[in-house]
């Protein structure tokens, strides 16, 4: 809808063959994403956390999420900044190109269709389809969800396996007081500093002599290749006690739930 049809906006293969995106991906796992995925390592092999277990995964999301979102903004921020390389950028970054380029080629006036490509217009409301009456273009949330359905219809034979499975996180309190109740709950553990026993913060707990710094992950297609990343106890430490607090609470509040 936003690039125009038939420029190859997704491509069946190897990803290796697409060697701007593999870049970026690894730009996105150095910056950030191999430390979160190495501390919900951890989390699993010392803190209690079962991946398959979906009120598990709705815990991930109530303490982490707004953190890792930001770490994307961050990276995003950067990555806009940064100078690029070539004959056309000229080590100019993302921003400067586009600030350039508004300059020279001026800003479209605000268009409630303009994230839509012309060409995505002209066929299926251009001389291939109806034209756009002026009640269509005010409303132009419906004529998005119109082009949605009509191109996911026209893509679906190019589709040939079934969607990958992920994990969804189950809201575990049958209603919101509940919830309220348990943030309320979780809040008065977190400023006594309460650390729960059985949750892999003693000594005896762990497999050396201090709490470790460094956590193994395993990268790539086959999984073939393990990364050593590093997890600064200033950082991780004061996050995985936050996840067994909030586990130890979940945990608590469960045995309560009829």
């Amino acid at each position: 809808m936003h690039r125009g049809p038939n420029r190859a906006s997704f491509m069946w293969g190897s990803s290796t063959h697409n060697t701007r995106i593999e870049r970026l991906w690894v730009e996105v796992g150095k910056q950030f994403a191999r430390r979160w995925k190495a501390f919900f390592t951890r989390l699993e092999r010392l803190h209690g956390l079962d991946r398959k277990n979906p009120h598990h995964l709705w815990l991930l999301h109530f303490l982490f999420l707004d953190l890792i979102n930001t770490d994307c903004e961050i990276f995003m921020d950067e990555w806009n900044h940064h100078p690029i390389s070539g004959p056309t950028a000229k080590n100019q970054t993302p921003v400067d190109l586009w600030f350039l380029s508004s300059v020279e080629n001026g800003v479209y006036a605000e268009d409630p269709l303009e994230s839509v490509h012309p060409d995505i217009l002209s066929r299926y409301y251009g001389i291939d389809g109806p034209p756009l009456s002026q009640e269509e273009v005010d409303d132009a949330d419906d004529v998005h969800r119109t082009l949605e359905v009509e191109i996911a219809a026209d893509i679906e034979s190019n589709v040939h396996h079934e969607p990958v499975a992920v994990p969804e996180p189950s809201n575990p309190f049958p209603s919101p007081e509940v919830e309220d109740l348990f943030k309320q709950a979780l809040s008065e553990v977190q400023s006594t500093g309460l650390l729960p026993d059985s949750h892999g913060f003693r000594s005896s707990e762990w497999d050396i002599t201090s709490y470790p710094t460094h956590e193994d992950i395993t990268v790539g297609f086959r999984k073939a290749k393990t990364l050593t990343i590093p997890l600064p106890s200033a950082i991780w430490m004061h996050r995985a006690v936050e996840w067994a607090q909030g586990l130890r609470v979940l945990e608590q509040f469960l045995l309560e739930i009829p």
